[in-house]
């Protein structure tokens, strides 16, 4: 004789290996919410390369004569931003926040058509009439929407 398991009582037996596996990583739900709000604050620092004129001076003797004229110099030097918003981050944190706060409607996946009838595909071959559409000639074929023509 089975016996009856509870919807429960399997939910526990399938996730117990999950739950067991993240308590021994420390992966508990507070940690997730301040990795989360971290990531929902994100800041990042930009860094930018820039040719830059720099104007060496003239090299002057003990005399006071020039010994060689002052030179202008293109250099490349490396620009760092000031801390900016990560908004890429920022966006899928909150993304992942409102999933997880079941913000998002839940997705339609239709497989009928809009009248509730099952969507009719119609088979193209060497010869059609050899390959009727399935469900026999009531089935209607898919409308070719890069045609602008109806």
């Amino acid at each position: 004789m089975t016996e009856k398991v509870t919807p429960e009582e399997l939910l526990n037996a399938i996730n117990a290996p999950l739950l067991a596996v993240f308590n021994e990583e420390k992966l508990t739900v507070r940690y997730l919410v301040k990795k989360l709000k971290r990531e929902l604050n994100a800041k990042e620092v930009k860094v930018f390369k820039a040719k830059i004129l720099k104007r060496l001076p003239a090299k002057v003797g003990l005399d006071g004569k020039e010994i060689e004229p002052a030179q202008i110099l293109e250099v490349e030097e490396v620009i760092y931003s000031k801390p900016l918003a990560a908004l890429e981050i920022r966006q899928e944190a909150r993304k992942d926040a409102q999933r997880l706060l079941n913000l998002y409607p839940p997705e339609r996946k239709e497989l009928s058509g809009p009248d509730g009838n099952p969507i009719g595909v119609k088979y193209y071959d060497f010869d059609d009439s050899k390959f009727p559409p399935p469900g026999g000639s009531s089935a209607k074929p898919i409308p070719d929407w890069s045609d602008p023509k109806p």
